[in-house]
């Protein structure tokens, strides 16, 4: 594959017989009579080509085109540049490959932003589609906020499920005088064996409530206002470093519409009469059992879109 980097683009060829076509170009020139202006593309091939210095000639697979000041263009590896161009030659290098890497962002960021539509599209039905990512929202909020509808007791279990990354849902009860002996038994004091935990339950999708799973920050945050944002953009006008954090945002949207997909699958499963109504075996109190029935089934009606 050949780059090559002209004045407001990048061209790619595949054939070496494009290169030696190209007005001024010879495959011997001598080092010492010329001085380098630029480097205007590089190459990396499996079947080697012979340097362009007289001097050299050995065969390599990678290295650069170069043009000089008297107009000629050859082709060097990156060794010979080095050996014969010192610090001039590592100078040009640099500006090469950051113009081409600048090049390539810019790129791609014109092309995500023709597919911004798109991409904003499939956000909207993520967002607002029956089930959607809107109403998991507003949905999961009093499983983890102060708001009135669940216990405190619960939430604080709840907490204490995302805190420990488990799901399964357990009580404290006393324990039967044969399984305090059975506990003394392994080495525990009778003290410490008086009461156990038991198993009651799995909350199934909890993990959805995990900080870094926030589904509205991963699609109004980050991808919906990145894209209004990418829109406004001129990229030609953008500095070496936005454009470097820009683009890698913008490699990793596909990435994160998929994991948005994962995400709301999970809180569907997560926000079920069945799976939620467990949180009830965590209270003996008929107030607080209420209170989570009544949130329970407020899941089973179908959300207004």
């Amino acid at each position: 594959m050949i780059t090559l980097n002209l004045d407001f683009s990048l061209k790619r060829v595949e054939s070496w017989e494009e290169i030696i076509s190209l007005a001024g170009f010879t495959p011997d020139v001598d080092p010492a009579s010329v001085k380098l202006k630029a480097i205007i593309g590089s190459y990396q091939f499996q079947t080697f080509i012979k340097c362009g210095l007289r001097n050299c000639h050995q065969a390599h697979g990678k290295g650069y085109l170069v043009t000089t000041e008297n107009g000629l263009i050859t082709n060097i590896g990156n060794g010979c540049g080095k050996t014969h161009f010192s610090v001039d030659f590592q100078t040009l290098c640099n500006k090469f490959d950051l113009d081409v890497r600048n090049k390539e962002r810019r790129e791609n960021l014109s092309t995500v932003q023709h597919l911004s539509d798109e991409y904003l599209a499939k956000i909207a039905t993520l967002q607002n589609q029956n089930y959607g990512a809107n109403w998991a929202y507003k949905k999961s909020r009093p499983l983890i906020d102060n708001e009135r509808g669940l216990p405190d007791s619960i939430r604080l279990i709840i907490k204490n499920l995302i805190r420990t990354k488990t799901s399964a849902l357990t009580i404290e009860r006393e324990a039967t005088e044969k399984e305090i002996e059975i506990a003394m038994a392994t080495g525990k004091t009778r003290a410490a064996a008086q009461f156990i935990q038991e198993y009651v339950g799995e909350l199934i999708g909890v993990d959805a409530l995990y900080p870094e799973n926030n589904l509205r920050e991963l699609l109004v945050l980050n991808l919906m206002q990145g894209l209004e944002q990418l829109i406004q953009e001129n990229v030609d006008l953008l500095s070496d470093r936005k454009l470097a954090n820009l683009n890698k945002w913008a490699n990793e949207i596909e990435f994160n519409i998929q994991k948005a997909e994962k995400l709301l699958s999970i809180y569907q499963q997560l926000l079920t009469y069945q799976n939620i109504i467990q949180l009830a075996k965590l209270t003996s109190q008929p107030k607080e059992k209420k209170l989570i029935e009544t949130y329970a089934k407020d899941l089973i009606l179908k959300p207004q879109v």
